[in-house]
C-alpha cells in the first residue's frame, strides 16, 4: 500500500511540475509577443482577456456594424493573429471572415512605418508621434475652418495637401492547420489624410524564391469612407473593393493595382472620399527543408502623373516596379524575417 501511495504521489508531483513548466512557457510566449500586439494597437491586457475568456461575446465591436454577428473573443483573437488592426476588423465583411475560416493563426512578426509624402513626391519615414500629431493638427484646423466658413472644402485644399501621411504595416502569420505549415504574408496601408494625387496605386509583397506561394490564396481589399460634399463633410458610409487575383505574380511575390479615389458618385450625388485604406495577403510554404528563415518585404507605390490608361505593376525581390506613369513615389519599404 505504501508503494502504491508513493507511486501516486510521484505521478502527481511530475504532473504538477509539467503543468508549471507548460504554464511558464505559455506566459513566456505571451510576453514575447506583447510588442507585436502593441504595434497593431492592442494592449497586453486586452489580449490576455481574449485568451482568458475565448467563448465570451466580444466587446471590441460594440456599437459597430459587426455587432449582430455575435462574435466571440476567439474570433477576434484569430483576426489579430493574422495581423489585423481594430479598424480593419471593424471593416470586415463576410468575405474577410470566410478567409480566416479553418485556419490556425499564430502571429510571428510585425513591422509598421509612418511616412510623410510632400506635394513634390518626396517620401520620408517619420516616427509615429510626428505623424499622429500632424494629423491631429490638420483635423483641428479643418474644424476651425468649418466653423468659420461654408467654403471650407475649397479654402483648405491647397494647405491640406502640402504633405500627405501614410501608415504601412507588414505582418507574418504561421498557420499549422495546413500541411506543410503555411506562412501568411500581409501588407496593409492607411492614408492618414487625403493624398494630393488620386490616380492608380500599386501594392506588393516580395519574398525569396525558396518560399512557394499557395495557389489562389491571395486577396486584396480597398476600403474608403464617403462623406457629404460640403463644409461639414458628414460621414455617410463605407465601401469595400475586393480583388481575388493578383495583377502580377512571380517566384518572388505578388502585386496589385487599384484606383485610389477622391470622389465617389451614387447616381446624381457626389461624395468626398476619406480614409483610404486596405490590405493584401497570401499564403506561402517553404520550398525546401534546408531553409530555416523566411523574409517578407512590403511595398507601396503612389502615382502622381499617369499616362492615359491603366498602370502596370511588377514585383521582384525587394522591389515593386510601376509602368505607365511618368511620376511615381515609392513609399519606404518594410521588411520582416521569421523562423520556419
Amino acid at each position: 500500500m505504501k508503494k502504491i501511495s508513493l507511486f501516486l504521489t510521484t505521478l502527481l508531483l511530475l504532473f504538477s511540475m509539467t503543468s508549471v513548466v507548460s504554464a511558464q512557457n505559455s506566459d513566456d510566449e505571451f510576453l514575447s509577443k506583447g510588442p507585436l500586439y502593441e504595434k497593431l494597437g492592442y494592449s497586453t491586457e486586452f489580449i490576455f482577456n481574449l485568451e482568458a475568456n475565448p467563448a465570451s461575446q466580444s466587446t471590441l465591436l460594440d456599437g459597430g456594424k459587426q455587432k449582430s454577428r455575435g462574435l466571440i473573443n476567439s474570433d477576434i483573437k484569430k483576426a489579430i493573429e493574422f495581423g489585423f488592426t481594430e479598424q480593419e476588423i471593424m471593416d470586415f465583411t463576410e468575405t474577410d471572415w470566410n478567409y480566416l475560416e479553418e485556419k490556425n493563426a499564430d502571429l510571428v512578426n510585425v513591422e509598421e512605418k509612418y511616412i510623410a509624402i510632400t506635394s513634390d513626391g518626396q517620401a520620408q519615414e517619420v516616427n509615429k508621434e510626428v505623424a499622429l500629431k500632424a494629423i491631429k493638427d490638420l483635423e483641428i484646423k479643418r474644424l476651425q475652418h468649418a466653423n468659420e466658413t461654408s467654403t471650407f472644402a475649397v479654402d483648405i485644399g491647397s494647405d491640406q495637401e502640402q504633405t500627405s501621411w501614410m501608415k504601412v504595416v507588414t505582418t507574418v502569420t504561421k498557420d499549422t492547420s495546413q500541411s506543410p505549415t503555411a506562412y501568411y504574408l500581409k501588407h496593409s496601408f492607411e492614408w492618414l489624410n487625403e493624398p494630393f494625387w488620386n490616380l492608380q496605386d500599386g501594392i506588393a509583397i516580395s519574398h525569396p524564391e525558396y518560399m512557394s506561394q499557395i495557389q489562389n490564396s491571395e486577396i486584396f481589399k480597398y476600403t474608403y469612407d464617403y462623406h457629404t460634399n460640403d463644409f461639414l463633410q458628414t460621414y455617410v458610409g463605407t465601401n469595400n473593393v475586393y480583388k481575388w487575383t493578383a495583377d502580377n505574380k512571380g517566384v518572388n511575390g505578388m502585386a496589385f493595382k487599384y484606383d485610389l479615389l477622391s470622389r465617389y458618385s451614387n447616381g446624381p450625388i457626389e461624395y468626398i472620399v476619406k480614409k483610404n485604406r486596405g490590405y493584401m495577403i497570401f499564403g506561402t510554404t517553404k520550398a525546401s527543408s534546408q531553409y530555416t528563415k523566411g523574409t517578407a518585404y512590403g511595398h507601396y507605390s503612389h502615382t502622381e502623373i499617369a499616362i492615359a490608361g491603366s498602370i502596370g505593376v511588377k514585383v521582384s525581390l525587394n522591389n515593386l516596379s510601376i509602368s505607365g506613369a511618368t511620376k511615381v513615389t515609392k513609399m519606404t519599404d518594410t521588411g520582416v524575417t521569421f523562423n520556419f
